[in-house]
């Protein structure tokens, strides 16, 4: 509580709290509707594989993981409150990071530092209590479901092939879906806008299934290694948020 307590002052001691000029809580009555950015702060995330690569050497199977390191990410989200404790809602989340430490196939020196992915999702909410220390302070749960209609996976592969330079792959995923349950609080800042804080685990329902062929001598005489990757990502997200409700 000394966490909540010391994030909402800081949140709200630069400037004068507005006075409400109505009940509070009000702006999430039955029926309301509300607009929201979300921009991420910080991530905790893993992404395992399943890769096969049908390499020089023979046909290679292997499972490895590397560390998630996002460089972006921003939400923006419409919500509908059916009741004043609970609301649906939809959205739209960009968002942009690298891969480190992922390196399945012992041939390939395999740097991803270019991932994008635009999910759309449907997001369920409850809300509790408002604290009875703050009428304008209350803590929300919520479950979220994602749909990913592509990812774009930029990567590099240096191999030990003589004189070879590192070659560039530019490749997208196929269609995913990511589930999500996630807490937070919810501050009322005036009778419209709300401001939160909030921390989502995330994890793939269906995997990611990648298509990482690797060609050599493009545009001359050369060969491919046919390369095929089953992804998983999961982890933890902390957002903040900002609403106006009407």
């Amino acid at each position: 509580m000394h966490a909540v307590v010391a994030t909402t002052a800081l949140a709200t001691g630069a400037c004068r709290v507005p006075e409400l000029q109505r009940e509070p809580w009000h702006p999430l009555r039955g029926g309301s509707f509300a607009l929201a950015v979300k921009p991420a702060l910080f991530d905790d995330y893993t992404l395992e594989g399943d890769f096969v690569a049908d390499t020089p050497g023979g046909l290679q199977q292997a499972t490895d993981s590397g560390d998630v390191l996002g460089k972006f990410g921003v939400a923006v989200r419409a919500d509908w409150h059916m009741t004043d404790r609970w609301s649906m809602g939809v959205g739209a989340d960009l968002r942009k990071y690298v891969v480190r430490d992922l390196n399945p196939i012992d041939q390939l020196d395999i740097r991803v530092d270019d991932v994008q992915s635009l999910q759309y999702y449907w997001a369920l909410r409850h809300q509790f209590q408002p604290f009875a220390s703050s009428r304008r302070l209350r803590a929300y749960g919520q479950a979220i479901l994602s749909w990913f209609p592509t990812t774009d996976i930029g990567f590099d592969v240096t191999t030990p092939i003589p004189d070879e330079p590192a070659i560039r792959i530019d490749t997208k995923g196929e269609p995913y879906w990511l589930g999500a349950l996630g807490t937070g609080l919810l501050y009322q800042w005036d009778d419209h806008v709300l401001l939160e804080l909030g921390v989502l685990r995330e994890w793939a329902l269906t995997p990611i299934e990648a298509d990482l062929t690797v060609e050599f001598g493009p545009g001359g005489p050369g060969f491919e290694i046919p390369f095929e990757a089953s992804l998983k990502p999961e982890g933890w997200i902390v957002f903040v948020g900002l609403s106006y409700t009407f």
